[in-house]
């Protein structure tokens, strides 16, 4: 995770991919189905929103979410307004940056 985090944050979201997929299933063998999981997968949404693979995005946040689902402290967490509110603020901030890049020339 922390080799796709630093791809990230050098502006290579594609060589970040591989670094979050493996960490996710290593969490995914180690600890199952808890936190880390999911936020590896939300992970590597964000590195193919970054590169505007729009669908691909939405396919790992959808399972990072159905991770999350299963964490019995989480699920009723997952549908308070407070989460829903901030669950859309971070979609609309990342379409932001995600639209300012392409902008800049």
């Amino acid at each position: 995770n922390n080799m796709g985090s630093l791809g990230m944050e050098q502006g290579r979201p594609g060589e970040a991919v591989p670094y979050f997929r493996e960490a996710a299933e290593g969490y995914q063998r180690s600890i199952g189905a808890k936190f880390p999981t999911a936020q590896c997968r939300s992970n590597v949404g964000d590195a193919f929103w970054t590169r505007g693979m729009f669908a691909e995005a939405e396919a790992e946040y959808r399972q990072a979410v159905a991770i999350l689902d299963q964490i019995p402290e989480q699920e009723g967490a997952l549908r308070t307004p407070e989460f829903q509110d901030a669950y859309a603020s971070g979609v609309a901030e990342g379409l932001e940056r995600t639209f300012w890049s392409i902008a800049q020339p």
